[in-house]
């Protein structure tokens, strides 16, 4: 029976940790690693997670101040001694045969990584976002699947925990856990997907994951409330094409991610970005033009290429969002709650409370 290390990250879980950690202890499958990285949490999430570890040794615990949870499964990666990998988020659960069910598909079926199909448990009614996370996470195949990079976003998501990896694999290709970005789940898998020939999916719902929490990361993503990291997605880029030319990846592959990953996901963010952000995300794909040599071989860089300035790239973009000079170094914003005005100099924001208000 080969271990399968579990990795969660953990950060201010005091009210769930327990739970998630206690249905990896009463697996079926019971040569596990639970490995929890503690991220700088501020409530009782170390105190829960050291009884736990008193009372099963199968619980391992990393302490690390807060960096975020790509750090965490970056570090947890390191750590990790079996021979598969799992991933388990703090506020959510296994069922009971879910790492004998996955080891088992993933033996039986010669296969490179198994996913399984997932419970759906809504704690919150944040409107359509709901709708649109159960459509990315529902399973969209069953049985045995030649798959690749292609495969991506298109029959396999980008969702980690409802998957189960070789960590033969992730060795053997220098495969870690990107850090200092959000949206990381998604390099993370390509760069595995770009490592295979093939997975199994099967349809047993063996994860039970919680949605409805507005300040998660695929709330602040679909909601675009967070602030602080509208540009990872280029940044996530940056560490695959870093991985990619590394690894000497051929390029038909490299090309096909920039035609087909890196430049399709523009139009999504782009819509999400104030007009100051647009031409920073401008200035920004500029730079990753220049490093990135191979860039100026796919087949949309002809149409960067003829933007010589910030105004022509927001007319190829979208054209109701033209803005001038002015407004990039001076502009007054009213806010939703009407009660207060925003003041943006020189990117700089300030909001500033209305007179009589």
């Amino acid at each position: 029976m080969n271990k399968t290390s579990i990795i969660i990250p953990v950060y201010n879980a005091e009210n769930t940790i327990y739970k998630a950690v206690e249905s990896c202890l009463n697996q079926t499958y019971k040569n596990i690693e639970i490995i929890c990285v503690n991220d700088g949490s501020k409530d009782n999430s170390l105190n829960v997670l050291e009884e736990l570890a008193k009372k099963d040794s199968r619980v391992k615990i990393i302490s690390q101040k807060n960096q975020g949870p790509g750090y965490s499964r970056y570090n947890g990666i390191k750590e990790a001694n079996g021979k598969y990998l799992m991933f388990l988020d703090a506020d959510d659960w296994y069922e009971p045969n879910m790492v004998k069910s996955m080891v088992e598909a993933l033996k039986n079926n010669n296969t490179d990584v198994v996913i399984c199909d997932n419970n759906i448990v809504e704690t919150g009614n944040l409107g359509n976002l709901n709708k649109v996370i159960k459509n990315h996470c529902s399973l969209s195949f069953q049985g045995y699947k030649s798959a690749n990079y292609k495969d991506f976003n298109r029959t396999i998501n980008n969702t980690l925990w409802n998957k189960i990896f070789k960590i033969d694999i992730l060795k053997q290709n220098n495969i870690y856990y990107p850090v200092k970005y959000e949206y990381d789940d998604k390099i993370f898998i390509l760069k595995y997907l770009c490592c295979i020939e093939n997975c199994y999916a099967i349809t047993d719902k063996l994860y039970n994951y919680v949605i409805g929490n507005p300040n998660s990361i695929m709330g602040k993503v679909f909601t675009g409330t967070n602030k602080r990291h509208e540009f990872d997605f280029l940044f996530c880029f940056s560490d695959f094409f870093d991985w990619a030319r590394n690894q000497n990846l051929p390029e038909e592959t490299v090309l096909y991610i920039i035609n087909n990953q890196f430049w399709a996901s523009i139009p999504f963010w782009y819509k999400k970005l104030s007009k100051i952000n647009k031409y920073q995300m401008y200035k920004h794909i500029k730079n990753f033009i220049k490093k990135y040599k191979i860039l100026s071989k796919s087949e949309y860089f002809r149409n960067i290429e003829q933007c010589r300035n910030y105004f022509e790239f927001n007319n190829y973009l979208n054209p109701a969002d033209k803005i001038n000079l002015s407004e990039l170094i001076l502009s007054f914003k009213n806010t939703k709650d009407k009660r207060h005005k925003v003041i943006t100099v020189l990117g700089l924001k300030i909001k500033i409370k209305k007179h009589g208000r």
